[in-house]
């Protein structure tokens, strides 16, 4: 086990389709006294407004307790919200964070990693079509479908717990059908299925009692493209 240095750097992201630049600030955690370059982990967010005060403190410092150079970073939103992420935007910008830490002496370039939690692991999949370095990836609650079928099943578990009559579940199935990008939601049938995304060691975390992630399908659909790759 060793002790923990901490280093904030600020970097600015950019999103490609707008111009528009965000200067974000990046968490590095390593291993005080590891010889030689180590493994390295970017871990990255799941819905909402993550900060690095405020996300992956307790995980991210145990893994660099544990020999691994960590970082994590503000999340990049621009002008987005939570219905209009640029997911192509954000994969960008933390291949930056990636390629940051391949330039630290103390990582090995060839041993980074991502940590995916929920709506990232939408991002992740983007991130390893553009970069073909990372080395392996840890894949939290991941929804493996499109946004459009995730949140239609998300809906449709929440009225059900809620013990919602059925009429209301058939509405929400219509409002779900609907051209989003009529009202400026591109992102409901974005194409996350990249096969290549599971082409390297991937661990698929699910918990027992998350009732709102698709878990079976989303193992299979993660098997059927882990051996198509």
């Amino acid at each position: 086990t060793y002790k923990v240095d901490k280093k904030v750097t600020r970097m600015t992201v950019t999103r490609s389709s707008t111009g528009e630049t965000e200067s974000v600030r990046v968490l590095v955690r390593s291993p005080r006294g590891a010889s030689g370059r180590r493994p390295a982990i970017v871990f990255m967010h799941g819905a909402g407004y993550g900060t690095i005060d405020d996300s992956y403190g307790d995980v991210a410092s145990i893994l660099a307790s544990a020999g691994f150079v960590t970082a994590v970073m503000d999340k990049p939103v621009w002008s987005t919200d939570d219905i209009t992420r640029d997911y192509p935007a954000s994969a960008a910008a933390y291949d930056k964070v990636i390629e940051y830490l391949r330039t630290l002496d103390n990582v090995n370039p060839d041993n980074v990693g991502i940590y995916a939690n929920s709506e990232s692991t939408w991002i992740a999949s983007y991130l390893l079509g553009i970069d073909h370095r990372v080395a392996f990836q840890v894949l939290l609650s991941p929804m493996v479908s499109t946004p459009r079928r995730s949140i239609g099943f998300l809906a449709s578990q929440n009225f059900t717990l809620a013990g919602a009559n059925r009429g209301y579940q058939s509405v929400v199935r219509r409002v779900l059908r609907v051209d989003g990008e009529l009202f400026g939601l591109t992102n409901f049938d974005l194409n996350t299925m990249n096969t290549r995304a599971y082409s390297i060691p991937t661990l698929v975390v699910y918990g027992s009692k998350d009732v709102m992630t698709a878990q079976v399908s989303g193992v299979h659909n993660i098997l059927r493209l882990s051996h198509k790759a």
